[in-house]
């Protein structure tokens, strides 16, 4: 059994007991920085263990065989999934996470004023830049043109703000084969573990072809060896001192894509209650797959998925109120190099 401990920020300590290493990978790959020392259990605000663990519960409802309720717990034997989510602490009994770990982390956040935003966040020429968006939009490339002209990185998924400030919540990057050049990543063996997927995806695709159930199992094997991406600790991209720990908000950039013959960036300002409303549903859009099982968890116990919603926005809706906020259009056309030399003329335009 491996035992670690968490803490965010002093504002989330959380402590797992495991002998599932997948699940355990996955912790590390969201929470290593905050990785300590241990903490008396009277401290921790989130236990997470496995689910051979999770309590026996006592006359509970049942829904079609597949949901057990009791006494704030929820038990979804077919997902090995077990929770509680609305006493102090929270306690979860799982050997994968049906409901994400950052929403579990969210939710202690929000009873103390802050919320988790699904935004890259830098330091850059003194002055702290929020980019929130939509996966897939250029999160990574924005923060990559930034740490390479002396930036320091809050995060680059996502981070936790309160009206004043952003805490740094740097999750390792998932290295696809895209990245490589963006994040100038020169590792060997990441380059050739991605070129083992590009290939097995090519012959993958081509045994697509033929209908048979051996190929169908040959695909399956495939599939189960193939690793798309690699992930890699912020520290080891950008350098042992990269991440810079808080800072007071400065300015905030909405991230997104627009099919346009123009082949710069423009800028405009965004009215903030609507920027909060876009990054309320930007973040729930990450957790849209547990959004079934929270509904059910919402029908059989006191929890409010509408009120967890509601919090999430006033926290966005408060921070944005205070600052500047635009939206930043990358023409689909505009490659990332050049986008990247626009926004640091840009960003060096307004500095000066």
């Amino acid at each position: 059994m491996i035992t670690k401990y968490f803490n965010i920020h002093n504002l989330v300590r959380i402590k797992v007991q495991s002998n599932i290493n997948p699940k355990l990978n996955t912790i590390l790959a969201h929470l290593r920085e905050f990785e300590e020392a241990p903490i008396s259990d009277d401290d921790i605000d989130i236990f997470i263990f496995d689910y051979s663990d999770c309590p026996n519960l006592k006359n509970p409802v049942s829904i079609s065989n597949y949901y057990y309720y009791s006494n704030n717990y929820l038990n979804v034997p077919d997902k090995r999934f077990c929770f509680n989510f609305l006493d102090e602490p929270l306690f979860v009994y799982c050997d994968n996470f049906a409901v994400p770990l950052n929403l579990m982390v969210e939710l202690k956040l929000l009873r103390k004023g802050y919320s988790l935003i699904h935004s890259a966040a830098v330091q850059y020429n003194g002055r702290n830049y929020l980019f929130p968006s939509f996966g897939g939009v250029g999160k990574t490339t924005t923060v990559s043109a930034l740490m390479y002209n002396g930036g320091k990185l809050f995060g680059d998924d996502m981070v936790i703000l309160n009206e004043r400030e952003i805490l740094s919540y740097p999750l390792d990057f998932s290295i696809y084969s895209y990245h490589l050049d963006i994040l100038r990543i020169k590792d060997k063996k990441i380059e050739l573990e991605l070129r083992k997927a590009k290939e097995l995806n090519n012959l993958v695709n081509h045994l697509k072809r033929y209908n048979s159930r051996f190929i169908k199992l040959i695909i399956l094997m495939i599939n189960s060896f193939k690793k798309e991406y690699v992930n890699l600790p912020p520290k080891r991209i950008f350098g042992e001192n990269c991440i810079v720990e808080k800072g007071q908000i400065d300015e905030i950039y909405y991230l997104y894509r627009m099919k346009d013959e123009n082949s710069n960036i423009t800028i405009e300002e965004i009215d903030p209650n609507s920027l909060a409303k876009l990054c309320s549903n930007i973040l729930f859009q990450e957790w849209c797959e547990s959004m079934q099982l929270l509904y059910t968890y919402s029908g059989l116990s006191a929890f409010s998925l509408n009120l967890f919603f509601s919090k999430i926005e006033d926290v966005f809706r408060n921070a944005f109120m205070r600052h500047k906020c635009y939206k930043l259009k990358i023409p689909n056309n505009l490659d990332s190099l050049t986008y990247q030399r626009q926004l640091i003329s840009y960003l060096n335009s307004i500095n000066n």
